[in-house]
């Protein structure tokens, strides 16, 4: 097995197979991401969203079907249909990042998380930041 052959395939936190979801290419995994997550902490002020205890589960949530799962029984349509703020599950860089690798590794395209240690959003904080 090569490295690329790893990243593309589902591990146990990343396998969507359970779940009806296309996306062929990383735009779409980006655009399916965005329609089903919203950023927590911000959800009110931005949107004028008060997320219920449900919605907060999935910000820690480490499964991506179990993420899916909970936003499906929110907003039963498809994964992937765009959905108002209020209908998404709440989320921070770490599960848009989950998602996004779960996604991309759903269609075999190599995919992996990234953590490392930002000081741009709070000056002189170490901050956990996660990427895909």
């Amino acid at each position: 097995m090569t490295a690329l052959d790893f990243y593309a395939a589902p591990g146990r936190h990343t396998d969507i197979s359970d779940v009806e979801v296309a996306a062929a290419d990383i735009g779409t995994a980006v655009e399916v991401v965005q329609s089903i997550l919203v950023y927590d902490m911000v959800a009110k002020d931005f949107y004028d969203v008060d997320l219920t205890a449900e919605q907060m589960g999935t910000v820690h949530e480490r499964d991506a079907a179990a993420i899916l799962n909970v936003a499906r029984s929110i907003d039963q349509r498809a994964v992937g249909e765009e959905r108002e703020p209020d209908a998404r599950v709440g989320g921070r860089c770490n599960t848009y990042t989950l998602m996004t690798v779960a996604l991309l590794r759903s269609a075999g395209i190599p995919a992996r998380a990234r953590c490392g240690f930002a000081t741009y959003f709070v000056p002189g904080y170490f901050e956990d930041h996660w990427v895909a």
